[in-house]
């Protein structure tokens, strides 16, 4: 069950699918008795097929126009891949009002999914998409499962591999018309990894902090869909550090005291009043 107070609901690359019950909930949720204002992040599995959540699919695609494909974005063109890391592909974020120019570097997401949107990009539609990351025309497209025997081009670029969908209406119940939007992003499962990668200032994978603006889209994208006007940021850390103790030559001296002849000659006298009292039990 979702709570009636919960605005933003997160499916997180689910193996399994969705009951018809469980989907009915859903989208009840997200309508809301027609009243919207509600958001949802899909995590597509990166091996799920169709075939394991056609339901959850079926859902996105009949109710938001995003089809997500059994396609896999790879690269023909090596200077869009990140060294070192297989399936790691440099994204690019087209024009929107979601992403912002801070994240120059573009994103890095592993074994990208190949997302179909059908709704266009009117805006004046009441049901409209926005493409958040796509992929150029050096860009393939491979079955799940499938080899590099298999790359073939896509039928249209670029190829989109995070999207979302906006569902908008007026709220006319207060003295002036506000308008509501409720928001579903699909984005694929490596994206998530390698910013949580980003912000965790993970060793292994340091170049997508030095290279990827992942965190900064991810970031953008849920301001945006839960309308804060003052952007919540979350800047990675190193998890280590290299600290040094400058001590003067006086209070190196004393504690060279302490430690080499103090310290040792209290122990000492410590173990020989406890080993004369235990003598005498």
């Amino acid at each position: 069950e979702i709570g009636e107070a919960v605005t933003t609901a997160i499916v997180a690359a689910p193996a399994s699918d969705f009951s018809d019950a469980e989907i009915t909930r859903l989208r009840d949720w997200l309508t809301n008795d027609g009243k919207l204002g509600r958001n949802l992040m899909v995590v597509v599995n990166s091996l799920a097929t169709s075939k394991d959540c056609p339901n959850l699919y079926e859902f996105l695609d009949d109710g938001y126009q995003i089809e997500v494909t059994d396609n896999l974005v790879v690269e023909t063109d090596d200077n869009r891949n990140l060294m070192g890391y297989n399936g790691q592909l440099n994204g690019d974020l087209p024009e929107s009002p979601v992403s912002s120019a801070a994240a120059e570097g573009g994103v890095l997401s592993g074994n990208p999914r190949q997302i179909l949107l059908k709704a266009g990009t009117d805006t004046e539609q009441t049901l409209y998409n926005i493409p958040l990351v796509t992929f150029p025309e050096s860009s393939r497209i491979v079955p799940l499962g499938g080899t590099d025997d298999d790359q073939r081009q896509a039928d249209s670029y670029p190829i989109t591999g995070m999207g979302m969908a906006v569902n908008w209406t007026y709220d006319n119940s207060g003295e002036e018309s506000v308008l509501v939007q409720t928001n579903v992003v699909v984005c694929n499962q490596g994206m998530v990894v390698d910013t949580m990668a980003t912000i965790a200032g993970n060793q292994t994978l340091s170049l997508i902090d030095a290279n990827s603006g992942n965190e900064t889209v991810m970031m953008d994208i849920m301001n945006y869909i839960n309308g804060n006007e003052d952007s919540v940021t979350i800047s990675g850390k190193s998890l280590t550090a290299n600290t040094s103790l400058d001590l003067s030559a006086g209070v190196a001296n004393v504690l060279g005291i302490v430690l080499t002849i103090v310290l040792p000659v209290g122990l000492l006298i410590i173990c020989l009043v406890v080993f004369l009292r235990r003598r005498h039990l």
